[in-house]
């Protein structure tokens, strides 16, 4: 029997969606603008009823865009992002202290992103027995997947996905996600691949080869692919293989983040629901957030 569920925000994406889909309706005393905390909020509080309060709850922020270790690997990682308007950075703060006041840990630092603090807490939690539920919008974060016991859960669209759903929606298991960007690459993170492979072969080629060393050694054997333009496909991986290997080492999550300390703060407590009710009452927050908020406080009490 499993010790219980671990569920891990990857916060950004949600903070972002908020930040780009929510009217600029909600100011502080300051003026400034706090649409993303709003919206933010109200995704966390609909988590919160469904989780009971002994269950870990944590999340990861990003803070390493350009300090990134990926980017001693390649320096165009991520190249063509923008850093967060300062006006996003207020509410990106905002929205930590929400979590604190709710008892939520956050992790986040200058040299790993977001998904690899999640990958790391994943795999503690898995080691420790745990189910866990990657709460996320990001495919990138799907390479975590593992039957039922390590799953990517939506709110916004109520969307659970396990390693069945995966593997007959993407054509290949999730352990493959970092061999799957190394042949076609990423341009939302600037992470070349192979020039010329798309999607629909790198499934081919991985459903039949396993991995890149599979890919490899069936190459170094002098084999041909039996798919369309084959030997164009082998050409191209012969000349950029250096590439494929790069761009999975950038694609692939580092589960062992040193020096954090996880058991310290995989305990939810402290969580003040009144006091984060009146924060948000402050901002003149939807009454139906407000409610939300109040519920829990008696819930919880």
């Amino acid at each position: 029997m499993k010790a219980g569920t671990a569920w891990l925000l990857d916060a950004p994406i949600y903070v972002f969606r908020a930040w780009f889909g929510m009217p600029d309706n909600w100011r502080d005393t300051d003026g400034r603008s706090l649409n993303a905390v709003i919206g933010f909020s109200s995704t966390i509080l609909t988590l919160l009823e469904k989780i009971a309060p002994e269950e870990p709850f944590l999340a990861a922020f990003d803070e390493s865009l350009g300090t990134n270790y990926r980017n001693e690997i390649y320096s165009n990682y991520k190249i063509s992002r923008a850093l967060p308007d300062p006006e996003l950075i207020f509410q990106f703060d905002v929205c930590k202290k929400i979590l604190s006041e709710l008892g939520i840990s956050s992790f986040s630092g200058r040299r790993y992103e977001a998904d690899d603090y999640i990958a790391t807490l994943s795999e503690f939690y898995r080691r420790a027995d745990y189910n866990v539920r990657v709460i996320t919008r990001d495919k990138d974060l799907s390479q975590l997947i593992s039957g039922n016991d390590c799953v990517c859960f939506d709110p916004i669209s109520g969307k659970e996905t396990n390693e069945a759903t995966f593997k007959k929606e993407a054509l290949i298991a999730p352990s493959q996600v970092p061999d799957f960007i190394g042949l076609v690459g990423d341009p939302v993170d600037d992470i070349p691949g192979v020039p010329g492979i798309g999607k629909k072969t790198a499934a081919t080629l991985l459903c039949k080869h396993g991995s890149l060393e599979g890919i490899e050694e069936y190459l170094n054997t002098g084999g041909k692919f039996e798919i369309r333009g084959g030997d164009r496909v082998g050409r191209l991986l012969n000349e950029n293989w250096d590439k494929a290997l790069m761009s999975r080492e950038l694609a692939r999550l580092n589960k062992a983040i040193p020096n954090i300390n996880i058991e310290r703060k995989t305990a939810r407590s402290g969580a003040n629901y009144k006091r984060v009710e009146h924060l948000l009452s402050g901002w003149n927050a939807p009454e139906s957030i407000l409610i939300r908020c109040n519920r829990l406080a008696m819930k919880f009490a």
